[in-house]
């Protein structure tokens, strides 16, 4: 953190606006300077100006005790303490502003704003206004009294009671720094010389030793705990390591042999299974077959007369219509023969009839 500038207008007795830049000659190149000056002549209040934009509060106010309302503004009073109260007399407006290398090696301009209602000098105070301008990124946002509060402490590295003992040590406060505890100061020049970093590697580094301690000893406790073996002991675990690869090699060649068998098994009982089905059909074909045993004799027989169906229909014809025939005496021969086949044909055809005479 390092302070560049320093600007205000009209506060206390610095009416007007007024601007330290410690960037410009002949301030930048001075290694030590003194701020000199008359009783009430604006000495403290450039360093009012500096604490009150950073952290709206000051050492000189608040070194008021007890301090009573000033001025009142319906239930509410403006105390003598109250960072308001360095406006000047007779103004409705001033600020206070500075500029500042941040931790994070940018640059900022912060500015804080106290105005009365209406523009006159004896209005009622407004809220007062923050305003950060980031001028490494040229940004610029408006925060409310607890974001800026929050906010300035973070950039700079150090609370408003850090700054005020080692940076700004106002009349009277400079054996603060001097009386602080060890603790204390020691936390307090860690920040100002950025040395605060090596406090935090060696605290990580102890912690971190700490916790590889505690490992060992619980890794060493552990290994007290084990028993080595023998070499006795080593032979025998190899022989039993041995033992077992082999009873492993011979339980997968059992394991294919058997899974081979399980699907014979499951082979057999599906053929088996197909083979009773099978009997079963061929069984109901032959009662089948016996039942119709008669039509099928019958159908035999009309097939065997198949090839003199013809002659026969001719034959039939005749005798229906009345025909001449020969005298059986004088038949001879043919009729045995004509009258065995009209009863075959009529006995296929399932009649009785009698032949022709």
């Amino acid at each position: 953190m390092k302070i560049l500038a320093i600007r205000g207008k009209n506060l206390a007795s610095l009416t007007g606006e007024f601007e330290i830049d410690f960037r410009s000659e002949p301030l930048r190149s001075a290694g030590l300077f003194a701020i000199t000056g008359s009783t009430g002549s604006g000495k403290t209040t450039i360093l009012d100006a500096m604490c009150i934009a950073l952290y709206e509060k000051t050492p000189r106010l608040e070194s008021i005790k007890d301090s009573e309302a000033i001025e009142r503004h319906g239930e509410k009073g403006i105390f003598e303490n109250d960072t308001k109260t360095i406006l000047s007399k007779g103004c409705h407006s001033g600020y206070a502003e500075v500029e500042f290398l941040a931790v994070d090696n940018k640059e900022y301009r912060v500015r804080l704003t106290i105005s009365r209602a209406g523009d006159k000098a004896d209005g009622n105070f407004r809220k007062t206004a923050y305003d950060v301008f980031n001028l490494t990124d040229g940004t610029h946002n408006a925060y409310k009294t607890k974001e800026y509060k929050a906010l300035i402490p973070a950039l700079l590295g150090l609370t408003y009671e850090e700054f005020t003992r080692a940076v700004l040590l106002s009349q009277g406060n400079f054996a603060a720094f001097l009386k602080a505890p060890e603790k204390d100061k020691a936390a307090i020049l860690q920040k100002l010389t950025g040395t605060e970093i090596y406090s935090r590697i060696s605290a990580t580094i102890y912690s971190r030793y700490s916790d590889a301690r505690h490992q060992l000893e619980v890794t060493e406790n552990y290994m007290k705990e084990i028993e080595l073996l023998s070499p006795e002991q080593h032979e025998e675990l190899n022989a039993a390591i041995k033992e077992n690869e082999i009873c492993s090699k011979e339980n997968e060649q059992l394991l294919g042999r058997l899974a081979f068998e399980k699907q014979w098994l499951e082979r057999n009982i599906l053929l088996t299974k197909e083979l009773n089905e099978a009997e079963n059909a061929y069984e109901e074909a032959i009662a089948l077959k016996e039942q119709n045993r008669p039509v099928a004799e019958r159908l035999s027989r009309i097939d065997s007369v198949q090839e003199i169906r013809d002659t026969y229909m001719q034959l039939e014809s005749i005798v229906k219509q009345g025909g001449t025939c020969y005298p059986k005496e004088e038949r001879g021969g043919c009729y045995t023969v004509i009258d065995r086949f009209y009863t075959n044909c009529q006995r296929s055809r399932g009649t009785d009839s009698k032949s022709p005479e």
